[in-house]
């Protein structure tokens, strides 16, 4: 008998028709009445196996398929509606027992507490195969607790019985025996997955799929389908989920983002194969296959069910049906996607009858290739095969073509992964420039997901998928983008609403251009930024960019934010980036970027001045307090970096009202103010980043008191040693230090009285050949002692050209005033006025100056320490030559060399310092104690 024969090829499977000598009756709609019927003739005990035997069952729809006298869509559907009433009946049987131990549950005002399972899956959209497990979720409504028989027995909370209702069903269905099981239960598409619990209230449920769910779980949403438990809490739970499941109004954004969902899903299932000829076997995962099909029917539903209620059916083969009346896909589309969909299905059917279990791919070897093939009524495994590729083909040209048509950065998708061993990713990753394409997959998954914030998943998942794109196209074109990422990730973390943040970068992508340039090349603002997130509103002023910040308006600024410690750190974080950002996108000059830095501490060191004063003496101001601060090195000339100590000098008059009667001399009131000013610099409350004090520059040294007064700065300064007088007049090195003085804070008066005595100190006498031997023998130490590949104090470094400008102030400073500036450049400038220099000198020095001056600031940018050697590592290095060229080529418009020549400059530079150093000393040694001669006539 041929019907035999093809029947003994599935196999020995344990649910074949022999085996079911209580078999139902064929008709699906009688299967609850049968098996109510059934299960009356039992006890209580021989329930469950008498419910695997029922299971049997579906051993008949195996062979009407067999036999061709069902088809893939019905016999799918009787499959499910068998295992609806097999789980109607388990659950109804679980109720009958617990209520027997525990009572029913009832509501606090005693209405009967009701409970619904609902499908999932495969079988939620009544699509069961012959060996699928069945996808459950279990929900409850009304709290309370049972009411024990007679008032006799345990009670339990409603929580707990419906919980222990679900697990014990779950038992029921899936613990295997003797008779075999009824099937295998999946519980993972519950709300919270693994984690969650079993049974949930619906209000739990709402508010979790309103504000938690991620796009897959109301993707999942699209076949629910309530199978057994109350009718009415079942119809509830479904219109809770529809507005979740189906959108009302679409939009682009929406498009992309489930796009997105989809395509996430897609990846993440088929990298689990290890090779492209096992996925090609795969009926689930192949492109094309029944997954993807699935996918594109449900991506149609979530996006126009809202719109197109005739959609919303249950089934795949349906819902394609029902699509294409709708005029959402084509003719031709819908017969590809039909005739593949019950192609694949058939053979996956003929594949799970055989054996018995769930099975996906297509035999490897070529004889049970070929008798699945006959199965099938295939003449051999190559017809099987071309025609399975055939359809599959066509499916996938439609899948690429819609999300090539829609899905326009296709990346994304793969950018939020997370995963850090997805190797599309992480190959994209590195053909955008990142060295470390695994973290970068790991960053940008983070800035999507906050599980501080869960119910705002959707929302930054959407904002983190349009913004992203942009981002790595600005990060590519940065020095650095891996630490562009990484820091951008964390700023926008550090925000008070990351979803904030994000959004207002999708509305300004100048600030997002801006925001991606810090981030690449410092890492020291970034973590600024970081910790005063406020301080980003600053940057988002387009003003700022567009007109320079005077001294005023900063103040102005500090003034706006309150006396508070905490907002003058918030403002100084801000414009510390500020100035930062318009150094590294070409807006400021090395030289403008270090008179902002130092205008801004010179407005910090005032506030804490002031701040100090208020507290110790409350009667007296800043201009009449007998108390002023010189600023000497950078600060006094103007020429701070990131990184740099602010040296400061502590003067006091002698008739300070501070004293008030103490000796002038000492002048312990006033040196117990200025180490409360030195203590409170010390905290890191009054700028965003902590400034270093440096007072080691007073007169006698670091033993001596801090603070200096008048009459012994004059004594120090400009009186000979004496038997009275043993410290004697100062160094040569003082009188270069001086040269640099500026008041920054403090009784203008007493500022003005120190200024000339230093003034008179630097400049008196001029420069003797023994000074000027002292001061080469100083440059030549501080070089040995340094090292040469140092870039400041190095040959050639930075010392030259300043040591350059404060011989030239000694020699010629009292014949030309405008010699006398505290900035090195301008200095230069007056010298090639007066024809001290010649242009091809005044050229060089000055060019070659600033590209030191790029390099120096973009070391100290990386990290705002003073650090002035050249990076050891090779990618540091690389990293440095990247950033000096790109800051130089914005500000500048061209470049004269690529990163790679960047070593090479830097020599050359170094050796035209070096060159015209010793040189232009020569030529002025010469008129040490004479007077000056110009460049273009040198004696």
């Amino acid at each position: 008998m041929p019907s035999r024969r093809r029947w003994s090829a599935t196999g020995n499977a344990p649910h074949a028709p022999g085996r079911n000598p209580h078999g139902l009756d064929q008709r699906a709609t009688h299967h609850r009445q049968a098996l109510a019927s059934l299960l009356a003739e039992v006890a209580p005990a021989a329930v469950a196996d008498r419910l695997r035997l029922s299971a049997a069952r579906s051993g008949a729809h195996r062979a009407l398929d067999i036999l061709g006298r069902a088809d893939i869509e019905n016999t799918a559907r009787q499959l499910s509606e068998l295992a609806d009433a097999l789980i109607e009946a388990a659950d109804a049987h679980v109720f009958t027992q617990l209520c027997g131990r525990f009572g029913p549950p009832q509501t606090s005002d005693g209405r009967p507490a009701e409970y619904a399972v609902i499908a999932m899956g495969k079988l939620g959209g009544r699509e069961l195969n012959f060996s699928s497990d069945v996808d459950l979720i279990f929900i409850y409504r009304g709290e309370g607790k049972t009411q024990p028989s007679g008032g006799l027995g345990r009670s339990l909370p409603n929580e707990q019985f419906f919980q222990r209702r679900a697990s014990e069903a779950i038992a029921l269905l899936s613990q295997p025996t003797e008779e075999g099981l009824i099937y295998r239960v999946d519980v993972r598409l519950r709300p919270d997955g693994r984690v969650g619990q079993l049974a949930r209230s619906l209000e739990a449920v709402a508010l979790y799929y309103e504000s938690f769910a991620a796009g897959w779980e109301r993707q999942a949403l699209l076949r629910a389908r309530p199978v057994a438990g109350d009718a009415a809490l079942g119809r509830a739970f479904m219109e809770t989920i529809r507005p979740h499941a189906f959108r009302k109004y679409v939009d682009m954004v929406e498009v992309n983002d489930t796009l997105f969902a989809v395509e996430s899903l897609r990846r993440a299932a088929r990298r689990q194969f290890s090779d492209p000829e096992t996925l090609a076997r795969h009926l689930k995962q192949r492109p094309g296959g029944i997954r993807d099909i699935e996918f594109l029917v449900q991506l149609v539903q979530m996006l126009y069910g809202g719109q197109y209620p005739e959609i919303r059916v249950e089934g795949t083969p349906a819902a394609l049906r029902r699509i294409h009346q709708s005029g959402l896909l084509s003719a031709a589309d819908f017969d590809n996607l039909l005739g593949a969909y019950l192609l694949l299905r058939r053979v996956e059917h003929r594949l799970q009858m055989a054996e018995d279990r769930q099975v996906y791919s297509l035999p490897a070897d070529h004889d049970e290739l070929a008798r699945l093939a006959w199965r099938l009524g295939f003449s051999s495994g190559n017809e099987l095969t071309q025609q399975l590729d055939a359809r599959c083909q066509a499916v996938a040209g439609m899948l690429a073509e819609i999300f090539g048509r829609y899905f326009v950065q296709e990346d994304v998708g793969l950018f939020l992964s997370g995963d850090r061993n997805d190797p599309v990713g992480r190959a994209r990753f590195t053909e955008l420039g990142f060295s470390n394409p695994g973290r970068a997959l790991e960053i940008c998954g983070d800035l999507a997901r906050d599980d501080e914030q869960p119910y705002l998943a959707a929302k930054l998942h959407r904002l983190a998928a349009r913004l992203l794109p942009k981002l790595l196209d600005y990060l590519r074109e940065e020095p650095d983008p891996d630490s562009g990422l990484l820091h951008f990730c964390r700023m926008a973390m550090a925000a008070p609403s990351r979803a904030g943040f994000l959004e207002a970068l999708l509305g300004s992508p100048g600030s997002l251009r801006l925001l991606a340039t810090i981030a690449s090349a410092s890492p020291f603002l970034s973590e600024l930024l970081e910790r005063f997130p406020g301080a980003l509103d600053l940057l988002q002023h387009p003003q700022w960019f567009s007109q320079e910040p005077t001294l005023a308006e900063l103040s102005r600024r500090f003034e706006s934010g309150g006396g508070e410690p905490r907002q003058a750190a918030e403002t100084h974080a801000g414009l510390l980036a500020l100035f930062g950002a318009r150094y590294l996108l070409g807006l400021d000059s090395a030289a403008t970027t270090q008179e902002r830095l130092s205008d801004l501490a010179q407005i910090i060191v005032q506030r804490v001045f002031r701040t100090v004063l208020l507290r110790e003496h409350p009667h007296l101001s800043p201009e009449n307090c007998g108390v002023s601060l010189i600023g000497l090195g950078k600060l006094g000339g103007r020429e701070l970096n990131f990184g740099s100590d602010l040296d400061l000098l502590f003067v006091y008059g002698p008739q300070s009202p501070m004293l008030a009667g103490a000796p002038a001399e000492t002048g312990e009131p006033v040196q117990r103010f200025c180490g409360e000013v030195l203590r409170e610099f010390s905290s890191s409350g009054w700028s965003g980043s902590r400034y270093e004090v440096d007072a080691r520059l007073r007169p006698f040294g670091s033993q001596s008191p801090l603070a200096v007064s008048l009459p012994a700065a004059q004594r120090y300064y400009c009186e000979p040693a004496t038997e009275a007088n043993p410290a004697g007049q100062a160094g040569t090195w003082e009188r270069l230090a001086l040269l640099r003085a500026r008041p920054v804070a403090g009784d203008p008066q007493v500022a003005a009285a120190f200024m000339s005595i230093a003034r008179g100190f630097a400049l008196g006498g001029g420069l003797s050949p023994s000074q000027l031997d002292e001061v080469e023998a100083m440059r030549a130490r501080i070089e040995r002692e340094k090292g040469r590949a140092q870039l400041k104090a190095g040959r050639g470094g930075i010392l030259d050209v300043e040591f350059l400008a404060q011989v030239a102030q000694l020699v010629f400073g009292r014949q030309y005033s405008d010699v006398l500036s505290t900035q090195t450049h301008a200095t230069l400038r007056a010298l090639l006025h007066h024809r001290l220099l010649c242009e091809p000198e005044y050229g060089e020095l000055v060019t070659s100056f600033y590209f030191l001056r790029d390099v120096e600031n973009s070391l100290r940018i990386v990290g705002n320490v003073s650090v002035d050697a050249l990076p050891v590592d090779s990618e540091a290095l690389a990293a440095l030559a990247r950033r000096v060229v790109r800051i130089r080529h914005a500000r500048m418009g061209s470049d004269e060399a690529e990163p790679e020549d960047f070593f090479l400059r830097l020599g050359q530079h170094q050796e035209r310092v070096r060159r015209n150093y010793q040189s232009i000393l020569a030529r002025w040694r010469s008129q040490v104690g004479r007077s000056p001669v110009s460049a273009q006539n040198p004696a």
